[in-house]
């Protein structure tokens, strides 16, 4: 068969099967041709499920007569005109393709009448050779699209349609997604003649979480967390739960990139790196997020339905997005938490008191100085105060009825059969446990015992690494983008000469001219700056022989682990529930050796007043 160029029809219609997938796909795309001509209200008339009939109406800025034709034909756009257009879009539109591939495979009515147009005019044109008759018109100022029988002259496409129910649920959402991305526009969802959906336009934070409630249910509203965040010209706002507000079910999840709705990989990526530790399995968090950028930061020209983008600074966008989701949550579960340690001069609900020297355990009689406040003295002024372990208990009662909200959720805290319970944090980086009987803190007796949770999560690390390095189970984290530095011939040298033990422990790379590319990390510390840490590990391992035997190799994982962490720009939070996780796996870990990690955990120079204030010394 001779090349030859495609009859117009049969092209369009190749390109309709790229554009229009379902009815919903055409309403998206004259929805977007709303947005971008200003309109205020745009009304959308579906009959059954858009396989009938599909009529979008706007008040936008409208089309000209002499356009009329030019409108429908395809390739033509007054959204770009040269190649810097296309290097920065600002429309959701900008093809040229949506109503000319509408058109080949549609009964289309195209009605308009712009502000300095007497007369509304009107183009119709069917799917046989689209040919497109001019006349006038009654039409206020705006547009009517009309699609009529879709796919009418393509029975093999028109087949794959689903029920009628169905396919008026994808319209539905789609309407739900674009109405949450513009709360300044009206939006109004008939079906079949009935008012389904409408979305007043909303000015006020009020009217807004409203619109918010109508689309993402009031349950998100009441848990949700606001933010909003900067970086040069890139802009981050929205919604997000928390982990106790988590569905059963991905249903709210709506991301936005300069008003343009996405589904990113990257974004998803990032989202996923943020809940990873936090949300209980088969639960899924739930957001609506704004990203704002310079358009020639972000290419929308790479796919067909527009869904997908791509960052010209994929990094900086992801580790963006991550630092401020995490410190969104962060910043919510410390204000949830009932601290141990108030704040100077300032009392909470719930001030925790010791118990008086002498009060007995059915009396408890509690002092007026806070067991901790930001000032040592109450140290050491607790420290010398004996209580019988009868006291302890009801003391620990107390603090267990402040906490019953927390231990009444659906994360309850585990019985630790080999040490222990936590009770609470004490200044954020420290748990309270209630030791089980057969326990003892240290050389005394006392049922309490103060963990550093940050020293035991890298004694866990280290010791999971060490583990992967020793039985060859390693779990690596791949990146979803490969990270490049550039480093010196020294360095590079001994990154080969070491990439047995890297890859034993979760990393890959590969070396490229003067760089190394990493393209996986352990999985235990994929949230670490990976182009941070590396030159560091090289560096150490440059004084290291090459046969490292395993003691040499326990105590580079140790420095990996300590390099992580202080790396690390975002502070790990701790919370009751990941606490809690925490000693599960160090009780896992350390089963027939808990007295000894005890002496290397407890010992913490940071913890000497606090352990005081628990030893019967």
């Amino acid at each position: 068969m001779p090349i030859q160029i495609l009859p117009a029809r049969l092209a369009n219609q190749i390109a309709a099967g790229e554009v229009v997938e379902r009815p919903a796909s055409v309403v998206k795309e004259l929805i977007e041709n709303s947005l971008d001509a200003d309109a205020t209200q745009i009304e959308i008339d579906i009959d059954k499920g858009g396989a009938k009939c599909i009529r979008i109406k706007d008040n936008g800025n409208g089309v000209c007569k002499d356009q009329l034709t030019l409108a429908l034909s395809r390739h033509a756009t007054s959204k770009i005109s040269n190649l810097d257009d296309l290097e920065a879009i600002v429309s959701l539109g900008f093809r040229g393709e949506a109503l000319a591939s509408v058109s080949s495979v549609s009964r289309l009515t195209f009605t308009s009448k712009p502000a300095t147009q007497e007369q509304a005019w009107q183009a119709i044109a069917e799917g046989r050779d689209m040919q497109v008759q001019i006349q006038p018109a009654a039409h206020p100022q705006g547009t009517t699209v009309e699609v009529l029988d879709l796919f009418f002259n393509t029975p093999a496409r028109r087949r794959f349609l689903k029920t009628e129910k169905t396919e008026f649920q994808h319209i539905d959402e789609l309407v739900r997604r674009i109405a949450l991305s513009r709360f300044e526009i009206t939006f109004v969802l008939k079906h079949n003649g009935k008012i389904i959906r409408q979305y007043r336009a909303a000015q006020t934070q009020i009217q807004k979480e409203k619109r918010l409630a109508a689309i993402c249910s009031d349950s998100f509203v009441k848990g949700a967390l606001h933010f909003q965040n900067s970086d040069n010209d890139l802009h981050i706002s929205g919604w997000i739960c928390d982990s106790i507000s988590a569905r059963s079910l991905a249903d709210v999840q709506y991301c936005y990139i300069n008003g343009r709705v996405i589904r990113d990989k990257l974004i998803n990526h990032a989202i996923r790196q943020v809940y990873a530790y936090s949300l209980p399995e088969g639960k899924f968090p739930a957001y609506v997020i704004y990203i704002r950028c310079e358009p020639a930061q972000v290419d929308v020209n790479v796919h067909p339905s527009k869904h997908e983008v791509r960052f010209h600074q994929a990094r900086w966008v992801h580790d963006f997005i991550v630092s401020t989701l995490s410190e969104t949550l962060s910043q919510s579960a410390s204000s949830e938490n009932v601290p141990l340690r108030p704040a100077a001069g300032k009392k909470t609900e719930h001030d925790y008191l010791p118990l008086q020297q002498n009060g007995s355990a059915s009396e408890a009689r509690y002092s007026k100085e806070p067991l901790f406040s930001n000032g040592s003295a109450s140290y050491g002024n607790y420290a010398k105060t004996n209580l019988d372990p009868a006291q302890i208990d009801a003391y620990c009662d107390f603090v267990r009825e402040a906490h019953q909200p927390i231990f009444e959720s659906e994360h309850k805290h585990k019985d630790h059969a080999a040490l222990g319970t936590f009770v609470s944090l004490i200044a954020d980086d420290y748990g309270l446990l209630k030791l089980n009987p057969e326990q003892q803190l240290l050389n005394g007796t006392s049922p309490l015992l103060v963990l550093s949770l940050n020293r035991a999560d890298a004694v866990v690390k280290q010791t999971q690494l060490f583990s992967a390095w020793s039985n060859g189970e390693v779990i690596a984290q791949p990146l979803l983008l490969p990270v490049r530095i550039q480093l010196t011939a020294d360095l590079l040298q001994i990154s080969s000469d070491f990439q047995q033990l890297f890859e034993r422990l979760g990393f890959a790379f590969k070396i490229q001219a003067n760089k190394l590319i990493i393209s996986k990390v352990p999985a235990i510390l994929r949230q670490m700056p990976v182009a941070k840490i590396l030159p560091i590990l090289l560096a150490y391992l440059g004084a290291v022989d090459k046969n490292m035997s395993g003691p040499q190799v326990n105590d580079f994982c140790a420095f990996l682990v300590k390099t992580s962490k202080q790396t690390v720009v975002d502070k790990k939070h701790w919370t009751l529930q990941n606490a809690s996780l925490l000693l599960d796996l160090f009780v896992n870990l350390f089963p027939d050796d808990l007295k000894n990690q005890q002496e290397f955990l407890f010992n913490d120079p940071d913890l000497t007043l606090l352990l005081q204030g628990f030893s019967d010394e």
